[in-house]
């Protein structure tokens, strides 16, 4: 790992590899998962977790790898491998896949759940991160999670109260992630029009939720 007395940031890339490589299709969202993690001063190791689509299609195992594509402050490490283990559905039938992560991009997105336990992520923490955005997340039935931070940043951050996040269907077992130290105020100024309650980080409206009020058990910090 090398120095560990500052911070380094680094980013990894998913690519299919082996004999029966993984493509984007076996991904959430059919992209190929890319990402950013942050060690902290001290931290030696971080876990990337990829999130794979089941379906009913008969195939082998397929594998891939995870690269790191851009690191600074240490020497890039090896490159980590992965196998998608046989997620077919059983001929004939339907697969149950109800446990989604659901991406947004760079622009004012619309992301909406099913009836299992989802998380919704409407920005790309690699290019903005929510500034100038206004997305919509529903989640649906379940016990879902609604991101609105990572270890590296809080999002929606920098347009005031131009650029949020509505949560439109909060409830009893929903879960708002938000990065671990950048704890947001509940209650503020709302855009005109819009109605809920808000969430700030000083003084950049972060996501408006609406349904049931959030309290301090509501966060999850990451």
């Amino acid at each position: 790992m090398g120095d560990t007395s500052g911070i380094t940031d680094l980013k990894w890339t998913v690519t299919g590899s082996g004999t029966n490589p993984a493509n984007a299709a076996d991904f959430d969202a059919g992209i190929m998962p890319v990402g950013k993690v942050r060690f902290l001063a001290g931290e030696t190791s971080k876990q990337i977790s990829v999130n794979v689509r089941g379906d009913i299609t008969q195939e082998l195992d397929e594998t891939f790898s995870v690269a790191i594509t851009a690191v600074t402050g240490v020497t890039p490490i090896n490159i980590g491998t992965g196998t998608i283990l046989n997620d077919d559905g059983v001929s004939g039938r339907a697969a149950t896949i109800s446990n989604n992560m659901i991406l947004g991009t760079a622009g004012n997105d619309t992301l909406l759940g099913t009836t299992g336990n989802d998380t919704l992520l409407g920005v790309d923490p690699l290019n903005g991160a929510g500034t100038r955005e206004i997305d919509r997340l529903t989640g649906g039935a379940g016990s879902d999670r609604f991101i609105l931070g990572d270890t590296s940043s809080t999002y929606y951050l920098g347009g005031g109260i131009s650029d949020y996040a509505i949560i439109t269907d909060f409830g009893v077992g929903d879960a708002i992630q938000t990065r671990i130290g950048s704890t947001l105020s509940i209650g503020g100024a709302l855009p005109t029009g819009i109605i809920g309650t808000a969430l700030y980080l000083n003084n950049d409206l972060v996501a408006v939720v609406q349904g049931t009020i959030p309290t301090a058990i509501s966060f999850v910090s990451v």
